[in-house]
């Protein structure tokens, strides 16, 4: 459990450090400049497993759906922070290069597949053969605005990180799923009709659903939880004896999420950017210090 969580909070870290997303005098750079040489190898190694190329759906060592979320975000919550996207574009730029699958799905070099709107699950629930619906996005929409940039239309990629875990550990267990992906800026409304919710990770069917009807199971702790009590196989995976704890590993990524990402918006003045810096400060266990100026909380987190 502590490495799926470990390895998706640095797979969205490494493509954040490389790209320039994190306001660093040494941006771009790596996770080795940044001391740690060791986790590069750790998620070569992770990206190269079939588990992992199942639930991203690629192969590269690079995730530009991710920081274009990122970016996306900020520039909605915060754009007095960041010149109302453009400082974006050069980041949004380089991730674009970097990221092999984006650059094939996107036509830009040999053509591949690319994934797009999922329709509707048809046919009756198979037992041991679960549906699980992703959050999803795209790298670039094609609307030639400061985000997008000159970019085209770009693949829809899976783009929610407790959908990832969940589906690293079902395919480490060895339980087979089907896979629905759900544009965050357009949600299928079949999905919505189904589940008025409308959050990710949802399951259908066992494990981690209900076993008497078909309807929709959201929330990655409660899937987790009936997928431990229906199947063996899950709970001898999904388990906490290793020696690194999942509770301490995910201390550890909130606290890198918030550095790496609220310290590029510190400074805005924007209700919403405040709101957006104070829960992610909540969330990674960054005290607000009274008087405390925008940029010395920069330089701090």
């Amino acid at each position: 459990m502590a490495d799926a969580y470990l390895a998706t909070m640095l797979f969205w870290a490494h493509s954040a450090l490389e790209c320039g997303l994190m306001p660093l005098p040494q941006a771009p750079c790596s996770l080795k400049d940044m001391g740690a040489p060791s986790l590069r190898p750790y998620l070569d190694r992770w990206v190269q497993r079939p588990s992992w190329k199942e639930c991203y759906k690629s192969d590269s060592i690079y995730s530009a759906t991710s920081m274009m979320q990122a970016c996306a975000t900020v520039t909605k919550m915060a754009p007095d922070a960041c010149r109302q996207g453009k400082d974006f574009v050069k980041v949004l730029a380089r991730i674009r290069g970097l990221d092999s699958a984006y650059r094939c799905a996107a036509g830009l070099d040999d053509k591949c597949a690319f994934h797009g709107y999922a329709p509707a699950p048809e046919g009756p629930l198979v037992p041991g053969y679960p549906r699980a619906v992703v959050m999803a996005s795209r790298a670039s929409y094609g609307n030639s605005d400061d985000l997008d940039g000159s970019a085209p239309r770009g693949p829809l990629m899976p783009d929610c990180s407790y959908s990832h875990r969940l589906g690293l550990l079902f395919y480490e267990a060895g339980i087979p799923f089907e896979t629905y992906l759900i544009d965050t800026r357009d949600k299928a409304p079949w999905f919505l009709e189904q589940f008025p919710a409308g959050t990710t990770p949802a399951i259908q069917g066992t494990p981690g659903g209900w076993v008497h009807n078909d309807e929709w199971v959201g929330g990655f702790d409660e899937i987790v939880a009936r997928a431990k009590e229906q199947s063996m196989g899950f709970a001898a995976v999904a388990n906490d004896d290793g020696q690194h704890k999942t509770r301490v590993v995910c201390l550890l990524c909130r606290s890198l999420a918030t550095g790496l990402l609220a310290s590029r918006f510190a400074e805005t003045k924007v209700e919403d950017g405040k709101k957006l810096l104070h829960g992610m400060m909540g969330m990674g266990g960054v005290n607000v210090m009274p008087g405390e100026a925008g940029s010395e909380l920069r330089d701090r987190m």
